[in-house]
């Protein structure tokens, strides 16, 4: 394959017909079908982002590779675009009502760019369309293919640029890692395991660090041991004799910290007997009630059962979290539930009485995808709040609904608090706006 191979032409998006053979398609006999296919399951959001982005923001520069075929042309790489920019150009093609009715919306408004010539790569020979998609879509081979950039890279290059990353706070430990030769293996480091090790504020406590408002690494208390004890962590997950499945969740993040990290056993502040143990004072004053940082309480309207119980989690009463954890858990159900039902009700479905019969993760996806086509959320948190209502772990909701169905399940301080600052912001965004 050689460049002088691809000829660049600029080409009526309507002369483009989608390629029926598309490896991520099935049984296409027609393009309505690849329409119908493309807009079904899993694949349905994914394309209706791509034409949201297209008119928002343009075309990726990644060119789209087509052969001639009599008066018009095939599409062998970029048949996902060239279908969303059908789409935005003709809505009335769509295969359903329903996105036919978000194809208008999106061409009618006076923002988008929706473009009906494009610049295409004309291959004239089949191999070369062959050689071009082999290095670009199935994977490295050795290095002559395309490089994927793994999970470390790409969160790194969001944190250069002052993009929201997937995994900020460890991305920033593990790049003064770099900074001080200890991370080594950049390509392959497991930024996935730094960040479950260090998911709470009371890990971050035993390491000795803390993260400033802009998430600036702090090192706190003994400095130097906090800088040993992440210099160890670090090294560890560098060399891969930290693996994922050594803890899951943040119990096992300490208990595994405490004996395979620190240089000498972490003493609890509160234990009794021991004088020379001086406790660490809380890093605010409210740390012990469930709902910290409570301002967003002003707008929930006074008087309502909502408010009442907002303010009995937060400091304004000081429902000790520590002490009373499963009065804490069974108020907090109860407060997530009737801020995702209020965010529906005045969002969502205007004026409708939600059952109490629904599902309480039929609400949390409700609202989830709501604030995120409504730009309150990005993907990231999407992600979190996705993975903290659903994944089977001590920071899940279902664990909350454990404690308060089972009596098999007794809630930790340390969960909860890791809890509310997993959803926080989706629970703010309730009521806020």
């Amino acid at each position: 394959m050689r460049r002088e191979n691809f000829k660049r032409e600029e080409i009526n998006v309507k002369n483009i017909n989608l390629n029926l053979e598309n490896p991520r398609l099935s049984n296409c006999n027609s393009e309505s079908d690849c329409l119908r296919q493309m807009l079904e399951g899993i694949a349905r959001s994914k394309n209706l982002k791509l034409a949201k982005h297209i008119a928002e923001s343009g075309l990726s520069i990644e060119p789209i590779v087509v052969m001639k075929n009599g008066h018009s042309w095939v599409v062998h790489d970029g048949n996902r675009r060239i279908a969303a920019l059908k789409m935005l150009n003709n809505p009335a093609i769509c295969p359903d009502e329903s996105s036919m009715n978000y194809f208008y919306s999106i061409k009618n408004n006076p923002d988008s760019q929706i473009p009906k010539t494009i610049g295409c790569e004309v291959a004239q020979e089949l191999k070369d369309v062959t050689n071009y998609i082999n290095l670009k879509h199935k994977g490295e081979q050795g290095g002559v293919g395309q490089v994927p950039w793994k999970p470390y890279i790409a969160s790194k290059n969001s944190v250069l640029i002052g993009e929201s990353a997937s995994y900020e706070k460890a991305t920033k430990l593990a790049m003064w890692g770099e900074k001080e030769r200890i991370v080594t293996s950049p390509e392959e480091f497991p930024v996935a395991v730094l960040d479950l090790l260090t998911s709470s504020s009371e890990i971050l406590d035993i390491i000795g660090i803390n993260f400033s408002e802009n998430n600036e690494i702090e090192f706190i208390n003994d400095k130097n041991k906090s800088k040993t004890n992440l210099t160890n962590i670090l090294h560890k997950l560098n060399n891969g004799e930290i693996k994922r499945g050594d803890f899951r969740n943040i119990e096992q993040s300490k208990e595994f910290i405490k004996n395979n990290i620190l240089d000498t056993p972490y003493i609890i502040p509160e234990v009794e007997n021991k004088p020379t143990i001086q406790p660490r004072k809380p890093r605010s004053t409210n740390k012990k009630s469930w709902i910290r940082n409570a301002s967003f309480i002003q707008y929930i309207p006074e008087d309502s059962k909502e408010r009442q119980i907002a303010e009995e989690l937060s400091d304004k009463h000081i429902l000790n979290v520590e002490k009373a954890p499963n009065a804490v858990s069974i108020l907090a159900r109860t407060f997530i539930e009737l801020s995702l039902k209020h965010y529906i009700t005045n969002n969502i479905d205007s004026g409708i009485t939600i059952s109490n019969s629904v599902r309480l993760n039929d609400l949390v996806n409700k609202v989830i995808t709501n604030q995120k086509q409504s730009n309150l959320i990005n993907e990231e948190e999407e992600e979190r709040y996705k993975r903290a209502f659903n994944d089977y772990n001590m920071q899940a909701i279902k664990s909350l609904h454990s404690y308060v169905h089972s009596r098999h399940y007794h809630p930790s301080p340390a969960t909860l608090y890791a809890l509310w600052g997993n959803i926080k912001g989706l629970i703010i965004n309730c009521w806020k706006n």
